[in-house]
This record gives structure tokens, C-alpha cells and sequence, in this order.
């Protein structure tokens, strides 16, 4: 699993400056619910994600599907580097919107969506095959302490809990 963290002043996608919109109290000033997860091991790559985006599409076209767990920015800088991105990618599955239910920032907004509207806007606009797992969704998977992967490091329980995980997700989704 590929982790890239990249913190903006400003939206890129936005046509003129805006201030970067940051739900901590949603996700955790870590992004990922303050589950302190080791630092990783590897080196930091030596390319923008979005140039990583589309240099792995190139290489395996129609094969990559990219899982975007927060805002978009990456995704949609990816297109704006390389058009055919949209072509070249399997599938983008995103965590994001509010479908039929209340926003987790407001009323209306959801968290990922409100972090770079503009981003999300180019990503469902840009004609790739998108999938939106919405709050709709994450309102009825609940992950409890029991299933939930404490440890990534310390056994195999993880992966089978992720397995469960997995399996509720794809049954909701049917």
C-alpha cells in the first residue's frame, strides 16, 4: 500500500486561491481517525503523486484502481497533467459525498467533497470510471472495536478483520 501525504495552503484545482479546507474533527489531525500508525519505512518518492498517478497508469493501463480516501486534489491534478488519465485508469473509488443523508462538516457537505470542491468537480466531470462510497454507505458498515485493525504490525488478525470489513462493504454496495 502506497501512502502519500501532500498538505496544500491553497487548492491547486481552484481557479483563484482558497483556503485549505481541513476537517480534523471528522477524520483526526492525522487524516485517519488518530490510529497513530507507524511512520513508514520507505523513502518518500521522488515525484508529486499526481506524476506517480499517471506514470503508473501509463505502465498498466485499464489495470489500476486508485482508492482516494480523502479530497481529490491528487486525483484531479493527475487529469490535468495527463488528459488521457482518465482513459488509462481502471477505476477511481472514492470515500466521499452525501447521498440521501446529512453531511459529516455540514448539512450538506461531506468532509472529502468540502476539503477541494473544485478537485471533486474535475474528478466527476472527467469521464473515468468513477465509484462514490458516500456517508450513505458508512452510516450502515460500522466497524466495531472487535473487527476493527488495531495493529497493522502485529498479526495476521488484521488482515482477516479487514477481510470482514470487506465483505459487509461489498454487501452493502450490491
Amino acid at each position: 500500500m502506497v501512502s502519500l501525504h501532500l498538505f496544500f495552503l491553497f487548492s491547486p484545482c481552484a481557479k483563484k486561491a482558497t483556503k485549505l479546507r481541513v476537517a480534523d474533527f471528522v477524520h483526526g489531525v492525522d487524516g485517519l481517525g488518530n490510529q497513530n500508525f507507524p511512520q513508514p519505512k520507505s523513502k518518500p518518492i521522488e515525484k508529486s503523486a499526481a506524476e506517480y498517478l499517471v506514470e503508473q497508469a501509463n505502465l498498466y493501463p485499464g489495470e489500476v484502481t486508485v482508492v482516494a480516501w480523502g479530497p481529490l486534489t491528487n486525483f484531479a491534478l493527475a487529469i490535468k497533467l495527463d488528459p488521457a488519465f482518465t482513459k488509462k485508469v481502471g477505476q477511481i473509488v472514492l470515500l466521499g459525498g452525501a447521498f440521501a443523508v446529512n453531511g459529516n462538516v455540514n448539512p450538506a457537505s461531506e468532509a472529502n467533497i468540502f476539503g477541494d470542491p473544485e478537485a471533486a468537480d474535475i474528478v466527476f466531470t472527467c469521464g473515468a470510471d468513477v465509484l462514490a462510497v458516500g456517508l450513505n454507505v458508512t452510516h450502515q458498515v460500522i466497524l466495531k472495536a472487535t473487527t476493527r485493525p488495531l495493529d497493522v504490525n502485529k498479526d495476521d488478525t488484521t488482515s482477516q478483520n479487514l477481510g470482514t470489513y470487506a465483505t459487509k462493504l461489498r454487501y452493502v454496495l450490491k
